[in-house]
């Protein structure tokens, strides 16, 4: 008799944010409505999918800071910690490592600045991961979208409705994942996950994403956040 496929949630929080106005800044401790960023989403997810094995991925020298934080606003989410690599890839890679799967279970991938999802998305995707073993969440663009043509920074004007934006969380039969994350490192230039699966699993499967599901990158974003998380968190 078959069973259910356990979830494996890797939450990713180990890099430190180069496009604030501050040099150096790590979003994932910003405090969003009195809890820092990395909590709601973890939070957030732990009330959708309560069952689930939760993997926090830090920055090794932050690993004190964040048990300290957990203390200060009792932070009650069961979770492990790994420390993070040099790259996306590589904090990615070395947490697959050191996990206990099985093959058929689904590993769920999220950037710990992206706490506005829904309840309903994260259904979505894992329903379709479930059924075709991967999910992925887009966007369309709104905005006309050129292309830089040469050296020179010429542009040409493309299609945006031939480009989408992905999102996280990104889902992926732990196989599946497994596989792609098996390359060599220097051989990969991907920023994200399902870039990885391309070369050898097709179609991609892909949800409706939603616009307020934004990775907090900039100044701008951090902005954005602050007004709409009294209404959302």
């Amino acid at each position: 008799m078959s069973t259910k496929p356990h979830i494996h949630v890797i939450i990713l929080a180990a890099g430190c944010g180069k496009r604030m106005l501050k040099k150096k800044c790590f979003k994932q401790f910003f405090l969003l409505k009195g809890l820092p960023v990395l909590m709601h989403s973890t939070l957030k997810l732990f009330n959708i999918i309560p069952h689930a094995t939760f993997n926090i991925v830090l920055p090794e020298n932050k690993i004190n800071y964040w048990k300290g934080l957990c203390k200060k606003y009792s932070f009650k989410v069961p979770h492990n910690i790994f420390y993070g690599g040099k790259t996306r890839f590589l904090s990615v890679q070395k947490t697959l490592l050191s996990m206990p799967f099985d093959s058929r279970d689904l590993i769920m991938i999220h950037d710990s600045v992206r706490p506005f999802f829904s309840k309903k998305l994260i259904n979505q995707l894992i329903q379709l991961a479930k059924k075709k073993g991967h999910a992925v969440p887009v966007i369309g663009l709104k905005d006309s979208l050129r292309k830089i043509k040469d050296k020179n920074n010429h542009t040409i004007s493309v299609d945006r409705s031939n480009f989408l934006l992905t999102q996280t969380p990104q889902i992926f039969r732990a196989d599946i994942i497994n596989n792609a994350y098996s390359i060599n490192p220097d051989l990969i230039n991907k920023t994200d996950d399902v870039s990885l699966i391309e070369e050898f699993v097709f179609p991609i499967n892909l949800v409706q994403g939603e616009e307020f599901n934004f990775k907090i990158t900039n100044q701008k974003d951090w902005e954005l956040a602050k007004l709409i998380a009294p209404t959302i968190l």
